[in-house]
């Protein structure tokens, strides 16, 4: 729908004055054309302006003043660039994500790689933080021995993985601007196939 301070346009031929009839049950289209005119004309306008990029994959904004940690998951990931294997089907269902840490095959695969779109708004020193499950949740998972990269803008961190630990911090230096982070985890999987940071917060290197 499309809305100015008093009235409301739904899909393009349905009218409501919200002043009168908040509720919109009164169609009043017909009886006033120029303001269905001019909300239609606005929408058209904002269509124009945002059509071209409206496809387009949206980062997720790191190091704004003033921002904590930002959460990252598998279910928003795009498709690897470190390595050939694609996304799999049932990526987004929770079952797949608990069948691979089981060590069970879900989808053909026994887990997957991706990384996020990152815009880094104030470049320096942060902490990325690998859980096989999400911090709150009411079981971890723990990790199998191995090691963590991260290759972006030409520099390399790696990190070990201890046996048992239910999480990973790796120390890495972000530059500004726009950049795709794709954690690279090793010892993981039954395949012995790299495997993806299911669940990422990068954290400014300040908080403890």
């Amino acid at each position: 729908s499309v809305r100015d301070q008093r009235h409301s346009l739904v899909h393009g031929e349905e009218l409501y004055d919200l002043q009168s009839d908040p509720s919109e049950k009164n169609n009043i289209a017909r009886e006033n054309p120029e303001i269905l005119g001019r909300l239609r004309k606005a929408h058209r306008g904002w269509w124009e302006s945002v059509r071209d990029s409206a496809m387009d994959t949206q980062p997720f904004v790191i190091g704004q003043p003033g921002q904590g940690a930002v959460e990252l998951t598998c279910m928003d990931w795009q498709p690897s660039r470190a390595t050939s294997e694609p996304l799999p089907v049932g990526l987004w269902e929770q079952e797949t994500l608990r069948k691979w840490q089981a060590g069970i095959k879900a989808s053909g695969v026994d887990g997957a790689c991706g990384g996020w779109l990152v815009d880094v708004k104030s470049p320096g020193e942060y902490l990325l933080e690998f859980r096989s499950r999400p911090q709150d949740a009411a079981e971890s998972r723990p990790f199998a021995k191995g090691s963590v990269s991260l290759a972006i803008a030409g520099e390399v961190f790696q990190s070990d993985i201890p046996e048992g630990s239910d999480h990973v911090r790796m120390e890495v230096v972000l530059p500004e601007g726009r950049h795709f982070l794709e954690p690279v985890l090793l010892g993981q999987r039954a395949s012995d196939l790299p495997q993806g940071a299911y669940f990422c917060r990068v954290l400014p290197k300040t908080i403890p």
